[in-house]
């Protein structure tokens, strides 16, 4: 709260959470009364009250708040009561809305409705009023507002339906209000109200039947306040003598007015016990802006705007000169050196401002041996100054070797030099192909930042030569990357040719069929996106790049030709299950009609309608894991699970005579959950490398298209199952084994290995980090499911990142049927688990 001086005290209204309360009083003046012929022509004529009884009446007020046109709470009304002559509720109403929350053209709408039967309700009249006066104090003391007969409220800000009588110029009284012609309105009210249509009166100063003597009215009322205000001098035998005789005088103006006026009364707000105004104000709002004289919001052209700063020129080339030795000698002071070392900590993609990148070019010789420094280092240049460029690419060869993980950040759409590029693509291939693997997804998603025209330049050769040229007019990456003149140089930078991320995929793809087997599925997904003008330039750079792929696959050599191929039948294979769960979709019946018809058409071999044998087919890899190799489907133990994607459970038979089972999924796009379990499967190797091992399950997911993919089987039970079947998880779990003797157990009484005991507790740790990290959302339990080894994981990432269907989530994704297995040791066990797991992870 702000005081301006001893006797005026006022708070903003962002700094009260009080809710507003407005009092209900009186309606004075000639009422409108129903026409007789109303009454007995009523459709609900039973109901109508005893003509005898048409003194009594049942009226109520209905306040609401809105802004915009649009409501900002709901509706309060005054209680039910039955009045013979005067309306007089004297009631006070508190509305569901703070003052904080208010916006500054927050208006108040006041509409009277009388009961006629049960069935039948008129609107007696309305009215509204800004909560925020002209100056910006929210409206305080008494006010008599007038009442529109028979129509609703007009909610706008410049309402037609005002009730407060307001000075404008030469100090003359008028009642603000805009003439309404030709409006038909509705009232709809509890679902059984009446619609009335009506034409509001057109009101002018001198219109005695409508509006008398409002001038006086008005006048008398604001003598009143400005005494109350204490903005009078104060003389306490005249104010006794004035007052009462202003009030009487008040009292008879309103009995007397020929129209109906509501009177109403503000709360006071009081601060330790002062009497405040609220002034409306923004939170977070201190910088005030002074237009001048002739202000317009009109957009005017700037033709300096685009012209080159002089001074920031000057100040650039002052502090990036290059005066190499001198800043090869600097070296940062404890303060400054603290600064980069939080500098430093910024996370990937993070902004710096020009005073860190300033500081960071300056001590950038002390920066280069630190490996982390060289993305925030990049990040300073303006490759638009050759000079700066020149010093960037001289020092990035001197630089300290970076790591392969944070070479990745190179990659992304803020580097764009290629020599930059080609530097983070000689660390990647230092990287092994179990590590590679890990990072493809986001490889294949880096493309769209190379350049086009070397994705679809040539066929590539395992040494990195150009073996077969499709495209005259585009040159080699080598000639593209401005050249060095550093002459100390890193082994692992000068052992191999420059190359682009394109090139070094291919290279890769070549050498290694599952490498060439996930990049071709990750890039064909991405053709298929083209659903906007710059998708589809994204897509024909795929397309270009799959093409490329497939041509170098092709003409390489023996290996690479029969990995072609396999990715080919791969390909059929799916198309032939697009074309078969279609077929099995269309058929009308549950679950178990449409088994049947999967399994017939299984069975049918040669004979099916989608001209594929399912039964026997060429060994191919799975896209799946290309690794494992399937002959045949079995038709005996397909499934159909009960969802509305209706994902079709289907066990392959392998070469080697071994079941392994898949879930194929049509209709829904798994690319999402593919990043998902990718990452779950990165944070499970970070905690692995550590020594903790939180039985985690990152089960596969490949998306082979943006309406199908496969996701790996896992014999598992959702908990919704579980505990329809048994009342507790534990009880579960005691089911499923045999206990041979007490020592295998946690205790005599649970019943319980304690190698699943400590799988579950585990399991339950770190799935409850990495999904609090992640932001997972729309967790139930039916998507958790519980292995009989007593590892529990999540499945179904359809939102993530904090996204959720369900209001008000809880951060951290932990039920009390799972927390009812652990007791007060496995308790603290648990607890442990996800400390050290966020720490590790957090880092």
């Amino acid at each position: 709260m702000s005081t301006a001086s001893e006797k005026f005290h006022f708070v903003f209204n962002h700094e009260l959470e009080n809710r507003i309360q407005i009092k209900i009083g009186s309606v004075d003046g000639e009422r409108p009364q129903q026409l007789i012929n109303d009454l007995f022509f009523s459709k609900n004529s039973t109901f109508v009250r005893n003509l005898n009884d048409t003194k009594r009446s049942e009226p109520y007020v209905v306040c609401q708040v809105f802004s915009d046109g649009q409501p900002l709470c709901m509706p309060v009304q005054t209680s039910f009561k039955s009045f013979i002559d005067k309306w007089n509720w004297n009631e006070w109403l508190t509305l569901p809305l703070r003052y904080c929350d208010l916006p500054r053209h927050a208006v108040l709408t006041f509409s009277i409705h009388e009961i006629l039967s049960p069935t039948d309700i008129r609107i007696v009249g309305s009215t509204t009023l800004s909560l925020f006066a002209s100056d910006g104090t929210f409206r305080r003391g008494i006010y008599d507002l007038k009442l529109w007969p028979n129509i609703p409220p007009d909610v706008k800000f410049n309402s037609t339906t005002l009730g407060k009588i307001e000075p404008i110029l030469h100090q003359e009284p008028i009642l603000n209000n805009y003439t309404n012609k030709n409006i038909l309105t509705t009232t709809n009210l509890q679902n059984n109200s009446k619609q009335i249509t009506a034409k509001p009166p057109v009101i002018t100063w001198n219109d005695e039947s409508e509006y008398p003597i409002l001038d006086e009215l008005s006048r008398i009322a604001k003598l009143i306040k400005t005494q109350c205000d204490g903005h009078a001098i104060h003389q306490e035998w005249l104010e006794q003598l004035t007052l009462a005789k202003a009030r009487s005088c008040l009292d008879i103006e309103r009995s007397n007015s020929k129209s109906m006026l509501l009177l109403i009364e503000f709360a006071r707000t009081m601060i330790e016990d002062n009497e405040c105004v609220v002034l409306y104000f923004e939170s977070n709002f201190d910088d005030i802006i002074n237009y001048p004289i002739g202000y317009t919001d009109s957009v005017v052209f700037d033709p300096e705007l685009d012209l080159e700063n002089i001074v920031e020129s000057k100040h650039l080339k002052l502090a990036r000169s290059g005066r190499k030795a001198i800043d090869k000698d600097l070296k940062p002071a404890r303060e400054q050196r603290d600064k980069l070392m939080q500098i430093l900590a910024y996370p990937p993609g993070q902004y710096l401002s020009i005073e860190e990148q300033d500081l960071v070019w300056k001590y950038r010789f002390f920066l280069s041996q630190h490996k982390k420094a060289l993305a925030k280092f990049l990040q300073c240049v303006h490759w638009d100054k050759e000079e700066e460029v020149k010093q960037a690419l001289d020092l990035l060869q001197q630089w300290v070797t970076m790591d392969t993980d944070d070479a990745l950040e190179l990659l992304g759409p803020t580097y764009h030099h290629p020599k930059v590029r080609s530097y983070a693509v000689s660390r990647l291939r230092q990287a092994s192909d179990e590590d590679l693997l890990l990072y493809l997804l986001q490889l294949v998603q880096a493309l769209r930042y190379e350049r086009y025209d070397l994705i679809n330049a040539y066929v590539v050769d395992a040494s990195g030569e150009e073996q077969n040229s499709l495209n005259s007019s585009s040159e080699n990456y080598a000639n593209v990357v401005v050249p060095s003149d550093s002459t100390s140089c890193d082994s692992t930078k000068s052992s191999s040719p420059e190359i682009d991320l394109s090139t070094f995929l291919i290279q890769r793809a070549c050498e290694k069929p599952i490498v060439a087997n996930y990049l071709f599925w990750y890039a064909y997904v991405e053709c298929e996106n083209n659903s906007s003008l710059k998708d589809k330039a994204i897509s024909d750079m795929y397309q270009a790049f799959v093409e490329r792929l497939s041509l170098t696959l092709k003409t390489k050599n023996e290996q690479t030709q029969q990995v072609r191929l396999s990715i080919e039948a791969q390909k059929k294979f799916v198309d032939k299950l697009v074309e078969l769960t279609n077929i099995v979709k269309r058929v009308q019946g549950t679950a178990k009609v449409k088994e049947d018809k999967l399994r017939s058409l299984l069975l049918a071999g040669d004979d099916s309608p989608v001209r594929f044998n399912f039964l026997n087919f060429e060994p191919i890899p799975l896209p799946l894991d290309p690794e494992i190799k399937i002959r045949r489907i079995i038709p005996e133990k397909i499934r159909i699970f009960k969802s509305a994607k209706l994902p079709f459970l289907f066990v392959c038979e392998t070469v080697q005579g071994e079941e392994y089972p898949i879930i194929f999924k049509y209709g829904d796009d798994l690319r999402q959950d593919q990043l998902i379990l990718q990452i779950i499967t990165l944070m499970d190797r970070i905690l692995r490398k550590e020594n903790i091992d939180l039985k985690i399950t990152p089960y596969k997911v490949l998306a082979t298209s943006l309406k199908c993919g496969f996701v790996q089987f896992i014999e598992s039970q959702p908990l919704q199952k579980i505990l329809e079947r048994n009342r507790t998880i534990r009880q579960y779990l005691q089911n499923k084994v045999t206990i041979t003797s007490n020592d295998d157990t946690v205790l005599n009484e649970t019943g319980i290995p304690r190698e699943i005991m400590d799988a579950y507790v585990k399991s339950c740790a770190g799935y409850c980090v990495v999904t609090y990290l992640l932001g997972v959302g729309d967790r139930h339990l039916d998507n958790l499911l519980l292995r009989d080894t007593g590892q529990l994981f999540h499945i179904d990432f359809g939102f993530i990142m904090g996204r959720d269907p369900k209001p008000l989530p809880q951060a951290m994704r932990v039920s009390k049927d799972m927390m009812e297995m652990l007791d007060e040791t496995r308790l603290l066990d648990f607890l442990r688990h996800c400390f050290t797991a966020f720490i590790i992870l957090r880092k």
